[in-house]
């Protein structure tokens, strides 16, 4: 197989902040693998190398590992596997923040998916599915999440005193 490389759009978490840093990084690839799943790993291995001085955080945490990524119409799914106790609440927020953005970024995708042990990665008080672009302030998207969160748990236990409200993506 041809080796590809293209200059890709990394996202990842600042350090001490709510905020994505983008970086453009190189990434070469073989011809049979999509530029979807070499950005993925790109990511991924970009975050075992970042030092506690780096103005980056890692996006992907130690313990999680793409799987693969799927691709149709301009929707990527990428697939990772690890243990969920790899996250913190705020680390899987951001995680997802950035696996979207960093998709996204890629020409022609303009929807994301995410798995994580062969399940749609779940975000408390975020809304499930397919995830165009993030551009909103992610701080603000954080602090919804956690009201939202409360919804997320009176529906897990069956508290009827609280009613839950959730946006969804159907599909025909």
């Amino acid at each position: 197989y041809s080796m590809r490389t293209e200059r890709v759009a990394l996202h990842f978490p600042e350090r001490n902040g709510f905020q994505l840093i983008s970086s453009i990084r190189s990434v070469t690839y073989q011809s049979n693998t999509s530029l979807a799943e070499a950005a993925m790993r790109q990511l991924g291995s970009q975050s075992t190398r970042l030092t506690a001085d780096s103005a980056l955080a890692p996006a992907v945490p130690k313990g999680i590992e793409l799987e693969h990524v799927e691709e149709s119409c301009g929707v990527v799914s990428a697939h990772f596997i690890g243990k969920e106790s790899a996250f913190t609440a705020q680390s899987l927020f951001l995680f997802r923040a950035c696996v979207i953005n960093t998709l996204t970024s890629l020409p022609g995708v303009q929807y994301a998916n995410i798995y994580l042990n062969h399940q749609l990665l779940h975000v408390p008080g975020v809304t499930d599915g397919a995830s165009g672009k993030i551009t909103e302030n992610l701080r603000g998207l954080w602090l919804q999440s956690l009201s939202l969160k409360e919804d997320d748990e009176a529906i897990l236990t069956g508290d009827n005193n609280r009613t839950a409200r959730r946006n969804v993506v159907l599909y025909f």
